[in-house]
């Protein structure tokens, strides 16, 4: 199923496809975790906190056709991720008695977005269930998405976590769910915008919206339990956008691979 269309005289690479990996491997499709990160490595920097989708459902979506050459830059299979709350840069703050001192030549700032995603209450998300949907939709003109559903409660936990307290590096201007997203602390949760980024707009002038309500063939309905939870830091190395993954913490319940993985429309 091809989902981008070409602008005039462009040929059509190749369709990019991944391959369905056996249920028994356990690689991850997401980046690995790193240590975190030193104060000479923050300029530029923000962070957020996200869901990995597993290898199935990576390699399910890895299926559709996106040619090279049309009105879409793709991105990456292996930036795909679930956007639970965007907190944006590291911002300086005052010391929080409640967040361990941060260790030589590391960020407070960053220490306490690490203690903070440690202290969501995540034993009532015991076996919580994400699921993508049948077809695809934008933000605006320029973003192209998969909606996931079913994170809305997790989701207002996190936002919850980073809310605005004694010595937060998270201001209530610049907690989010995504850069393109409407959510904000104090707004109704039910506004959580779940959604896996396909591709965005290659140009000003290129418009989406067109795209929105493609099938997304075998991914369609993919249900996964959510093992983990993700402190990931976006960053600049040679001109191109690199997420690491700063910390995780787990969410108890039983994980792919299991029975959870299946599809919704079976």
């Amino acid at each position: 199923m091809i989902l981008g269309g070409l602008s005039p005289g462009c040929a059509a690479h190749p369709a990019r496809r991944g391959r369905r990996p056996d249920h028994r491997e356990r690689q991850r499709t997401h980046p690995e975790r790193t240590d975190p990160p030193t104060r000479d490595r923050l300029v530029g920097m923000r962070l957020f906190v996200a869901i990995w989708p597993p290898p199935p459902v990576v390699a399910a979506l890895s299926e559709l056709e996106r040619p090279d050459g049309g009105t879409v830059r793709w991105t990456a299979p292996s930036r795909w991720h679930v956007t639970l709350l965007f907190l944006g840069p590291p911002a300086p703050h005052e010391p929080d008695d409640r967040v361990p001192p941060a260790d030589s030549g590391t960020d407070t700032a960053v220490d306490d977005a690490i203690a903070r995603l440690g202290r969501i209450p995540l034993e009532a998300y015991t076996g919580m269930v994400a699921r993508l949907g049948t077809v695809t939709a934008t933000f605006g003109r320029s973003v192209l998405i998969v909606p996931v559903l079913g994170l809305d409660t997790l989701a207002g936990a996190v936002r919850t976590a980073y809310s605005p307290g004694p010595g937060s590096s998270v201001g209530t201007d610049r907690v989010g769910t995504d850069r393109v997203g409407t959510d904000r602390v104090g707004t109704d949760p039910a506004a959580f915008n779940g959604h896996l980024t396909l591709g965005r707009a290659r140009r000003r002038r290129d418009d989406l919206r067109p795209l929105a309500g493609t099938g997304v063939g075998s991914a369609a309905g993919m249900e996964w339990a959510v093992a983990e939870l993700a402190l990931v830091a976006s960053t600049s190395r040679d001109g191109k956008g690199v997420y690491e993954t700063l910390s995780t913490v787990p969410v108890p319940g039983d994980h792919y691979p299991t029975s959870n993985m299946r599809s919704g429309l079976q």
